[in-house]
């Protein structure tokens, strides 16, 4: 038998801490959405025009296998609502950055000069590859003011979807390409940087 006057308290407040557990549900729904969303993350993080035409699913799965990679969905999300752009506000990166010997790393910062439309990033990963600057299984998406190249990984392993900076002054050797560093664990941790 429960004494008479146990819980009444408790159903007096219900209304109260039901209503103050919905608010905070959508708050953080909200925020989860802004941090999931790569169209969010950019606007969160600058304002983006738009310089590629629009985009479909088709022509993206077009572009996936004409370069025989598969983007990973935030990027697809991503080039379907802005095909590429230019930042309307400096954006800038921090990331360490690797040099030609194991003992070469340092902290280094950048920026993004601009995000490649669907053209671009045919042309340039085109030219990169042909001229084994970067290898096969990375994707330029972007460059700094420096015409280093910003490359979405999308090879096959724990690195997919990874982002790494290239940069163009720097070889390991003739025959090896750039040095890459990695910038980011994914597109959208890129965005929120």
């Amino acid at each position: 038998m429960i004494p008479q006057g146990i819980g009444v308290g408790i159903t007096a407040e219900m209304p109260t801490l039901q209503s103050d557990l919905k608010e905070e549900l959508q708050g953080m729904t909200t925020k989860v959405a802004a941090e999931v969303n790569p169209v969010t993350a950019v606007k969160n993080t600058a304002k983006i025009s738009t310089i590629g035409e629009k985009l479909s699913s088709k022509d993206i799965k077009e572009m996936e296998g004409e370069l025989n990679l598969s983007f990973p969905k935030e990027y697809k999300d991503f080039l379907l609502k802005t095909n590429g752009g230019m930042p309307e506000d400096e954006v800038e990166f921090d990331f360490i950055e690797n040099g030609t010997s194991d003992e070469d790393e340092f902290e280094q910062g950048s920026d993004i000069h601009y995000f490649y439309d669907d053209n671009e990033i045919m042309e340039s990963y085109e030219n990169l590859v042909d001229e084994e600057l970067i290898p096969d299984e990375y994707l330029p998406i972007a460059c700094d003011s420096f015409d280093n190249q910003i490359l979405l990984c999308l090879g096959k392993g724990d690195n997919y979807g990874t982002i790494y900076f290239a940069d163009a002054e720097s070889e390991e050797s003739e025959d090896s390409g750039w040095v890459l560093s990695k910038v980011a664990d994914s597109f959208i941790a890129f965005l929120g940087m």
